[in-house]
């Protein structure tokens, strides 16, 4: 028997195939170019559950496409999209995955590579065909092994790299949750509050998962131990109170950004710091270099406390 490509179906795993949006319209195109000029053949699947069921059946599938949104989508998904990957690997461990998901997302995927690509969202205002996926995905790889070759140079380095970086940072968040306050529109946060169709408690949760998720990383605090004097109190102590200082810091920067702009043009922004200090500095002269500087900031200063040697 002669082996094709249809021989080798593709399986894509989403509910947005039969959507009016922009998604839904890229999914139908794609089915499309695979089933009619990639001459592949193509399987559809609207759940992990019965993706999963599929993928345990048929030992025939060539590779599988994952929207990884698809809980966000349907509360009744009972299956998260990573036991659906252990389901796959389970039954082959070759076969090609790729995932799909909000380019605000994507970092939900893989923790730990976040810093990088926050950095390339900011560059990407000043290079725009950074917000093409094969550009961004290179700048962010380089990224990472710049950071990493400043690592190998030893931890005084990082030590420099770090104290700056927070400092840095933190002038525009500390501007933006003071001064910004002073063009917060009550009206406009309020039609900012829980847009699209979740419910209140749907979006409380998403909203706690992803402040657990902001605080991934505060027990490496632990790991100067050996150098700090009583570890015992001072760990815990400047822990926490780093913790609540930094907690106060950015609800009130991000509670006054959220009366500043309105929900799509923040979600639709790359850098929402650099938004709101040129709101802020508008009527200043050189504004434009100040939203340009907080750009170049926050694209390169979260990353270097990412490479802490452990």
């Amino acid at each position: 028997m002669k082996i094709t490509k249809r021989t080798w179906p593709i399986l894509i795993v989403s509910r947005q195939f039969d959507a009016p949006t922009d998604e839904g319209q890229r999914l139908r195109a794609l089915e499309e170019e695979l089933d009619q000029v990639q001459l592949c053949s193509v399987l559809t699947s609207q759940s992990y559950e019965d993706a999963a069921e599929i993928v345990a059946s048929r030992a025939d599938l060539g590779a599988i496409v994952i929207d990884w949104d698809i809980q966000k989508e349907d509360a009744d998904e009972l299956m998260a999209p990573d036991a659906l990957l252990d389901e796959i690997r389970h039954r082959n461990r070759s076969i090609p995955v790729i995932l799909l998901s909000a380019r605000q997302d994507f970092e939900n995927v893989f923790p730990g590579y976040e810093s990088a690509i926050i950095g390339v969202d900011y560059l990407s205002v000043f290079f725009p065909a950074l917000d093409h996926p094969v550009y961004s995905g290179i700048t962010s790889i380089a990224i990472i092994w710049i950071f990493t070759g400043i690592n190998i140079l030893g931890a005084a380095w990082i030590g420099r790299l770090v104290s700056v970086g927070v400092v840095l940072l933190l002038i525009p968040v500390i501007l933006t949750g003071t001064l910004g306050w002073f063009f917060f529109d009550p009206a406009l946060f309020r039609s900012n509050w829980i847009v699209g169709t979740q419910t209140p408690g749907s979006a409380v949760m998403a909203a706690v998962i992803l402040c657990i998720w902001s605080f991934i990383g505060i027990e490496s605090a632990s790991v100067n131990t050996a150098v700090v004097d009583n570890p015992r109190r001072t760990i815990p102590l400047s822990t926490m109170i780093g913790a609540v200082l930094a907690g106060l810091v950015y609800i009130l920067s991000c509670t006054a950004i959220s009366g500043m702009f309105p929900a799509a043009q923040m979600a639709a922004s790359g850098a929402p710091f650099s938004l709101a200090m040129e709101r802020i500095c508008a009527g200043m002269p050189f504004a434009h270099l100040v939203s340009d500087a907080v750009s170049a900031v926050t694209a390169f200063a979260p990353a270097w406390p990412l490479w802490v040697p452990g």
